[in-house]
């Protein structure tokens, strides 16, 4: 179920603010505008904070997301913006774009890419330290990262971030490699986009930084570490529910994110750690929301399937896992086939045997397109499943695929038939 998130004027000029102060916005700045302004972060981003600090933006065509499109890289090839951010996804499509590059090149670039990959992290990591750049860098630079650069749009980017969704450990790796550093932020529709972000000298793998502004406060409550938060993004409530936004906030009046994670020391600084989600809810890698729930609902009225589970948290699209009822697909074969024309218009359906992998894909996708995906977005719909022989997971009670697992039991057996 959708909530209505109501945000203030001030909770958007705060942010915006904020956001500027962050990555130091100046006139001198320009940026390029591509991401849904359905989207609180990218209305901050691209129409608040330019506003407030007069950078100039750019707007990609419709078709800069679309699979097959190169839109979106002639537009950050014309304009050259200074400042990026992207969700996970797009990052994703630019680490194909990159090593496609690498394998056509040829050359020197191709040869020294895996060592320059190992100067390139090395570098930066350095230089978050106030350390020097290993030798070799500059090289590095100039006959790898720059071609790098160049086949993204990116060579007048000095600071680029990924929001929307938790960036993998291996994407921020690979850029590290590139000699391009991403910096991550954190936040919700209901803090404005905003709760904690990384920056220059405040970069650590796996972590999302400190607080956005000095005037955000985190915290962490006991005893299952969710992370609560309170300042002046914080919403006004959801719209038409005063009992949810009662519920959402702690007695000291800080929202609960529904996030699980924890604080570590690096170096001098302290930062925030995701560890987990308590919230059943998942965000793909293109910064969309789902419960899974619903989709798993509507999966289980499927005939023969006993139960469903939606992966897809922090992936490109949703997949499903099926237990199903071995003699419920045979009495569907057999009605199909008794269903057939008898003038032979049609091919008549043999029953198959469950352990037929083939026939039972042909139903149950049958079933998903026809049932399941057209009642669902595009971006909720089912794109790929597999049919689960085993019925438990190992040191678990529950069936291998139970729709009452909750976010920790869920990733394991994602992680398990992945």
């Amino acid at each position: 179920e959708y909530r209505g998130v109501m945000l203030s004027h001030a909770n958007v000029t705060f942010t915006a603010a904020a956001a500027g102060a962050w990555c130091n916005a100046t006139k001198d700045d320009t940026m390029v505008s591509y991401l849904p302004l359905s989207q609180i972060g990218e209305q901050v981003l691209t129409y608040h904070m330019p506003m407030r600090f007069a950078c100039h933006v750019t707007f990609a065509s419709a078709d800069a997301l679309k699979p097959q499109s190169t839109s979106l890289i002639d537009t950050l090839t014309e304009a050259q913006p200074t400042l990026f951010h992207a969700v996970p996804r797009v990052w994703e499509k630019f680490e194909a774009r990159i090593r496609q590059m690498l394998e056509q090149s040829g050359g020197l670039a191709k040869k020294l890419s895996p060592w320059a990959a190992k100067k390139g992290k090395a570098g930066l990591e350095a230089a978050e330290k106030g350390a020097h750049k290993p030798r070799g860098f500059g090289f590095a630079r100039s006959v790898v990262f720059k071609k790098v650069r160049a086949t993204l749009g990116l060579q007048k980017a000095r600071f680029c971030a990924c929001a929307g969704a938790p960036m993998p450990e291996t994407l921020v790796d690979f850029f590290l490699g590139c000699g391009l550093l991403v910096h991550q932020v954190f936040g919700l529709p209901e803090t404005c986009g905003g709760i904690a972000a990384t920056k220059h000298g405040k970069f650590k793998e796996g972590c999302v930084g400190g607080a956005f502004s000095d005037l955000i406060k985190i915290k962490i409550l006991e005893p299952d570490k969710e992370i609560a938060v309170s300042g002046p993004n914080v919403f006004i409530g959801y719209l038409n529910d005063a009992e949810l936004t009662s519920q959402c906030k702690d007695a000291e009046g800080y929202f609960k994110t529904g996030e699980c994670g924890e604080w570590l020391s690096v170096s001098t600084e302290t930062l925030l750690h995701l560890t987990g989600r308590k919230r059943l809810m998942y965000i793909t890698s293109g910064g969309e929301f789902l419960a899974p729930a619903v989709v798993e609902g509507v999966l289980r009225s499927i005939p023969a399937v006993r139960e469903a589970l939606v992966v897809g948290d922090g992936l490109k699209y949703y997949t499903a896992l099926f237990l199903v009822d071995a003699t419920q697909v045979a009495q569907q074969q057999t009605a199909a086939a008794a269903a057939a024309p008898a003038d032979g218009s049609a091919a008549p359906v043999t029953p198959a045997p469950v352990q037929d992998k083939d026939a039972l894909n042909t139903i149950l996708r049958q079933h998903v397109e026809t049932r399941v995906n057209s009642q669902l977005e595009q971006s909720m719909r089912i794109k790929k499943f597999a049919v689960l022989r085993e019925k438990k997971v190992e040191g678990m009670e529950s069936p291998a695929i139970a729709t009452n697992l909750d976010m920790a039991h869920r990733r394991e057996t994602c992680k398990k038939y992945s």
